[in-house]
């Protein structure tokens, strides 16, 4: 299926897994959008496709990695974050379709320096970049933002906690899981 850009109305989901996801106090971490190598974008679900939440909760998990939930976030709110990273660099976030035939709710948010798109090494961008721009320095900021955006919408998955319940968190990114 092509990259199509989705709509402004749209809401996506990225899945939190614990522990890593998380910080001590609750709040989603930068660690919520690490790019693996060579990833162009951050798998997230798009949540006007039927089935979004079944395609979360068929992601792989392991006794060190649980789901614990997943962050809603708006397309609009998402294009938004872009920012000037300096005099010659914009940093601009879009949302495209990913899906597949396995997953048809997923998509992916992509960010672009200077109309390229940028990919990943783990914890590093993938070079060449722009002379003087610092690759970690750009990666954490691009992760703050999607982590403080996320951290305003985190619903938890209660199958997790054993108690069926699911909830959502409070706006300043903490868990707490409401009936």
């Amino acid at each position: 299926m092509p990259n199509i850009k989705l709509p402004d109305t749209e809401h996506v989901a990225r899945a939190i897994f614990l522990p890593a996801m998380l910080d001590s106090s609750g709040k989603v971490s930068l660690a919520a959008f690490t790019l693996r190598h060579n990833e162009g974008y951050f798998s997230v679900s798009r949540m006007a496709v039927d089935g979004w939440l079944e395609d979360i909760k068929r992601i792989p998990t392991s006794p060190t990695r649980q789901l614990g939930g997943y962050c809603k976030m708006g397309v609009c709110n998402i294009r938004g974050l872009g920012f000037v990273y300096d005099e010659e660099n914009e940093v601009a976030f879009d949302v495209e379709n990913k899906a597949t035939d396995s997953n048809k709710s997923h998509a992916g948010i992509i960010v672009v320096l200077s109309e390229n798109t940028i990919k990943g090494d783990k914890t590093v961008l993938l070079k060449p970049l722009p002379t003087g721009v610092s690759a970690t320095g750009l990666l954490m900021r691009i992760q703050t933002k999607l982590a403080q955006l996320a951290a305003k919408n985190y619903v938890t998955i209660g199958s997790v906690f054993g108690d069926g319940n699911e909830g959502i968190a409070s706006g300043n990114g903490t868990l707490k899981i409401e009936n």
